[in-house]
């Protein structure tokens, strides 16, 4: 027989006798490639060609209409995507390191268990170089089971991504594809290298076994339990703000978007006050609101103001002005009816605050509370540096307006709004209650963009958005806990094995199964502990960035936490005493035998 046909046969002989551990490193490397890949492929762009875009918004129509120095609110989602796609890298690198420590566990058990081999193939005249070649093909066919399942899943994964995202996706990033790929692979190959030093020191008779550590499980565990728990709690933000927008009011405030074609911001105030004098002449009580780009939702442009406060305290210091940043936006009358919002001092807007008319502004409770001594702004002053760093008089204060669209956490909470009559803004929205506009009479304004929804329908592809990543994030985080859980199972084999001749001596002089499982089980609750204790300290690290992207979204869910590092353990524990189980009925005899 050929040496390469030996080599060939010594491979079979390998996967066929050691297909549990084969499998479990071939099914390691797929699910590491199918789960960790998808993700970057996809995200693969920079801060200046994002790969994902909601394409919500006009960003340099709305920075014409408020000057160069604006932040616009599709800038601000877009800085909300990129923080989230900033947790899925993170959750992409846990995922990779938590596939690559489980390999490393797998091969190590792989390797122990052929100890033996090795010095019954070493004995009968074997070649290392013989050894090691026969080891390599086993490796490599486990490699290429791993590529093929690996890659497949994950390019499915890729086009459902695509498919299910509600904005613009950029073309996949090949090269990140390729590079996981490899790295992935090239770690299942790393198998015989393993053994390299166990080919030149193994001898007929083993050294005594040392105890192994548990301390990588117990990362891996915690690993998990960051990605899988964020994902949990991301579906529970996603939840609330689905039911925040099934409100019946969101439904029956109607939205249309209209491009002003008037270049001539004179005439085009002149055309927005005639058109909100016919719609009040046609239906007297009519509610119809004009308002800039992404005010119904509560979305504006971000800049900042200077109010005029009379004594104030900055920084320990007494100060007549304060200075903030704070979202502007462009209303009509009937625009804080419209939303809902109640004024609470002062008076609100009017279709008299036309451009011949004082300046004037009405701001939100916040800045009110912030800005002005006492919380006192009606009568008060404040200056706009988008708008020329003129000052408005402050006619009255109305509510905050409520938090909804998708990266309003990333702006100011302050709001301050100035009548669409003198800010003729050329991106503006037509908002009504319970009634449709005719097409024509938007017409008088400018070119309708689309057709006149619901705000809960402007909201629908935001609320997507936040379900897609929720949904990458849990599917990650259950790939990650499989492959963790495959870590465990190794590493509680290699630690059983080292303990094979203590345990051994226990059940000799009489020590119970019992016992014994009550030994592994609490060296298994250790590392549930350990990890949960690492997931929660390193989760609040990872996700205290979520707040400031997603609403109402908590730091770190503490009942999330504990409920899924809870079912970690309860899996560990699971795993422990099945392990434990098979252990404790080996014959008593044979772990007292020294071999390998």
């Amino acid at each position: 027989m050929s040496p390469a046909v030996a080599r060939r046969s010594a491979a079979r002989l390998a996967l066929q006798w050691h297909a549990g551990t084969g499998t479990l490193v071939a099914l390691t490397a797929a699910l590491t490639l199918a789960g960790a890949l998808p993700a970057p492929t996809v995200l693969g762009g920079t801060a200046a060609a994002p790969a994902l875009t909601l394409a919500l918004g006009d960003t340099a129509a709305l920075l014409a209409d408020w000057g160069g120095r604006a932040i616009v609110w599709p800038q601000l989602q877009q800085l909300a995507l990129e923080k989230l796609t900033g947790i899925v890298r993170g959750a992409v690198l846990l995922a990779l390191t938590v596939g690559a420590a489980t390999l490393l566990a797998l091969h190590l058990a792989r390797t122990a268990a052929r100890s033996g081999e090795v010095i019954v193939a070493r004995s009968v005249g074997g070649s290392r170089r013989d050894i090691f070649a026969s080891m390599l093909l086993e490796s490599a066919a486990l490699a290429a089971v791993a590529l093929f399942t690996g890659v497949l899943l994950a390019l499915a994964g890729v086009v459902m991504m695509r498919a299910a995202w509600p904005g613009l996706v950029a073309p996949s990033d090949i090269l990140l594809t390729i590079a996981g790929t490899l790295g992935i692979s090239a770690l299942v190959l790393v198998a015989p290298l393993l053994m390299v030093r166990a080919l030149g020191t193994t001898r007929l008779v083993d050294d005594d076994r040392r105890p192994l550590t548990l301390i990588i499980p117990a990362l891996q565990l915690g690993a998990a339990l960051v990605v899988l728990a964020g994902g949990v709690t991301l579906r529970g933000v996603s939840v609330t703000q689905q039911r925040a927008f099934s409100d019946p009011t969101l439904a029956r405030t109607m939205v249309l978007n209209v491009s002003a074609d008037e270049p001539d911001r004179l005439v085009r105030a002149q055309q927005f006050a005639a058109f909100l004098a016919s719609r009040h002449a046609e239906q007297r009580g009519a509610l119809v609101s004009l308002a800039s780009s992404g005010a119904h939702r509560g979305m504006g442009t971000s800049a900042n103001v200077m109010s005029d406060c009379g004594d104030c305290d900055v920084n320990g210091m007494p100060s007549r002005y304060r200075s903030e940043t704070v979202v502007h936006h462009a209303v009509s009358g009937d625009s804080f009816a419209v939303a809902g919002l109640q004024v609470v001092q002062g008076r609100a807007l009017a279709d008299a605050d036309r451009w011949d008319a004082p300046l004037v502004a009405v701001v939100s409770e916040s800045l009110a509370r912030e800005l002005f001594e006492d919380g006192q702004a009606v009568g008060k002053r404040i200056q706009l540096d988008l708008l020329d760093a003129r000052w408005f008089a402050v006619v009255g204060v109305v509510q905050d307006a409520p938090v909804r669209g998708f990266g309003s956490a990333v702006q100011p909470s302050m709001a301050v709004y100035v009548s669409v009559l003198q800010q003729p803004v050329a991106q503006l929205e037509v908002a009504t209650i319970d009634r449709m506009l005719a097409t024509d009479a938007v017409r008088t304004l400018g070119t309708p963009r689309g057709e006149m929804t619901s705000i809960a329908a402007h909201l629908a592809p935001e609320l997507r958005a936040l379900r897609w990543f929720t949904s990458l994030l849990l599917a990650m985080g259950i790939v990650t806990a499989l492959i963790a859980t495959g870590g465990l199972i190794a590493m509680l084999r290699l630690w059983l094995d080292s303990q094979q001749r203590e345990l051994g001596i226990r059940r000799a002089v009489g020590a119970s199964r019992t016992a014994i499982h009550r030994l592994v089980l609490g060296r298994a609750a250790l590392v549930a502990a350990g990890g949960s204790l690492f997931g929660a300290w390193l989760g609040q690290i990872a996700w205290d960035v979520l707040p400031r992207i997603v609403p109402g979204a908590p730091v770190w869910d503490g009942p999330v936490v504990v409920a899924t590092a809870f079912a970690l353990s309860a899996l560990t524990l699971g795993i422990a005493w099945y392990m434990a189980h098979q252990f404790t009925r080996t014959p008593v005899g044979t772990l007292l035998i020294d071999v390998g």
